[in-house]
């Protein structure tokens, strides 16, 4: 089986995601 386009999504997702909360992370450690 390849790699369906669905999880190569849901791959992008979860790097948005994390990328995301570090910024929150980062913020609320600045303030």
């Amino acid at each position: 089986m390849q790699p369906s386009l669905y999880e190569k999504k849901s791959a992008d997702t979860i790097r948005a995601i994390m990328l995301r909360n570090d910024r929150h992370v980062h913020t609320c450690k600045r303030s």
